[in-house]
């Protein structure tokens, strides 16, 4: 059995999203009115497309720290190189973007998804991201605050399962934190 897949085809994208033309868009590429680098933008898209991703943890590490020092700061853990190790890292070729996937509890399945983040100037690629996850074997994630759990990740097929209310995030803001599965996976 083959580890991953060798591309996302339309195909195989319909086989898990179905009807979702906005979730086709983001992926498969379309411009954006106004925006600076669209050559850029659909370049990256391909290459999310064809998974084709930088998989070294220290390449990785580098690209979350950007993301970490910019506005995201407060919604990251910090991940040691050592502990990426043992996780499934995928950035994109050429930007600091990308996402992790780890071990669901004392599961060894990757199933989990973190540390989603773009630092770079290429904007709208989040969906993209979340649809790559996804075709990796991410089935479950943890968000900060209720903008996430109900645009990004909701569009890419993820629901709420539990919350912990009144976390206090490293910047002291307050937020509630989501538990999320991707609709038709059981609960963990």
């Amino acid at each position: 059995m083959k580890d991953k897949p060798d591309i996302i085809t339309q195909e195989s994208f319909d086989v898990i999203y179905s009807d979702s033309i906005l979730l086709k868009q983001a992926l498969f590429g379309r411009m954006i009115e106004g925006e600076e680098n669209p050559e850029k933008r659909i370049e990256i898209l391909k290459s999310i497309q064809a998974l084709d991703f930088d998989t070294d943890p220290k390449n990785f590490y580098n690209s979350l720290e950007k993301a970490i020092k910019g506005t995201q700061d407060a919604y990251f853990s910090k991940r040691s190189i050592s502990a990426l190790r043992k996780m499934k890292v995928f950035k994109v070729k050429g930007i600091d973007a990308g996402f992790a996937l780890c071990n669901k509890k004392d599961q060894a399945d990757y199933s989990e998804i973190i540390a989603v983040h773009n630092a770079s100037s290429i904007s709208n690629i989040g969906q993209a991201l979340m649809i790559a996850a996804v075709f990796l074997g991410g089935k479950y994630l943890k968000c900060a605050g209720e903008y996430l759990s109900n645009t990004l990740y909701k569009t890419a097929g993820f629901e709420v399962y539990d919350n912990v209310p009144d976390n206090i995030l490293s910047n002291g803001i307050t937020e509630t934190i989501y538990f999320m599965k991707l609709k038709g996976v059981p609960e963990p």
